[in-house]
């Protein structure tokens, strides 16, 4: 793969040096890692726990092995990509922040220069668990935060196009293409100006009653390390939301065992359970223990798409 380290023109964006992640100065700045949790479309960080990371009362999330993976996989699938454009030269950038905001900033995976006097483009390298997340390749249908990421870096960036390679966890390429929303542009722009305005006052958020975020539940835990002796009195509409919360949890559990257990009774002998060619459950055993029943994680209804529905 060609990877150059030249700036190719055609960005609008200011081109910054190198902020390390964690750091004051990396507080001052909304990134296109950042900007779907304000959006309330990120599963890694809630809009609460990424206050507090900008504040610097909450040390920011420590890197998992999902965000280990994808960095280690990234020039590969950058390599997988130009192998299908053989045409185009690939180009490593750094972070840029918009012209105007001076808290916007981003920083693309790759820069793509055509050679042809064509504007420049994005490619954005990703790697995914699951694919049902992900639309009709060649399409805009990625999944909500990675398009929050991408438009913000286009309308950092200021251009208009950006690819996106994906290596999918059945180890298959899919390759997409975002076009700039600047409709949706201004409107994470006025969120985000709102939300760094309040982290500039100091202005703690509340926690949403309805937000269930385990990274809300993670900042809050770590805000509160210390254990008194003391009684606090709960609010009567806390006390009875837990309440049903229990209820729901044993209701859900016995609910699931039963499933469980007419699984097992259906499946005998066999290892796998599958509806319509999609793996359902399986069995397993540890040691010469008797076998139990797994769930497939991350089982959607969009995966067992019934024939009437299709019909219909």
């Amino acid at each position: 793969m060609t990877t150059k380290t030249r700036q190719p023109r055609g960005i609008t964006g200011v081109r910054l040096g190198y902020i390390p992640p964690g750091s004051d100065e990396w507080r001052k700045y909304m990134t296109a890692s950042k900007i779907a949790a304000v959006m309330g479309h990120s599963p890694y960080e809630s809009r609460f726990s990424l206050w507090h990371t900008m504040a610097g009362t909450v040390p920011p999330k420590p890197q998992t092995e999902e965000m280990s993976r994808g960095n280690l996989l990234e020039p590969a699938i950058c390599a997988w990509w130009q192998d299908q454009h053989p045409d185009v030269k690939l180009y490593r950038t750094g972070m840029y922040r918009h012209p105007n905001i001076d808290f916007a900033a981003a920083t693309p995976d790759r820069i793509i220069r055509y050679g042809t006097g064509e504007e420049p483009r994005l490619l954005e390298a990703k790697t995914a668990n699951n694919a049902w997340e992900w639309g009709a390749e060649g399409t805009d249908e990625i999944p909500p935060y990675y398009y929050d990421q991408v438009i913000w870096q286009l309308g950092v960036t200021g251009l208009t196009t950006c690819h996106v390679a994906v290596l999918l966890s059945s180890l298959t390429f899919r390759e997409y293409e975002v076009a700039f929303n600047a409709d949706y542009f201004a409107e994470m722009v006025t969120e985000a100006t709102e939300f760094m305005r309040q982290v500039r006052a100091g202005e703690k958020p509340s926690i949403d009653p309805l937000d269930g975020h385990m990274d809300t539940y993670r900042a809050v835990r770590y805000l509160h390390p210390d254990i008194e002796i003391e009684t606090v009195e709960v609010p009567q509409s806390l006390a009875m939301q837990v309440q049903c919360a229990v209820i729901d949890k044993e209701r859900n559990d016995k609910e699931m065992n039963a499933l469980k257990s007419q699984l097992t009774e259906l499946m005998g002998t066999a290892k796998d359970a599958e509806f319509n060619g999609v793996k359902v459950a399986r069995r397993q055993a540890k040691g010469d223990g008797n076998p139990y029943i797994i769930i497939q994680p991350g089982l959607k209804r969009a995966e067992l798409i019934l024939e009437e529905d299709t019909a219909a």
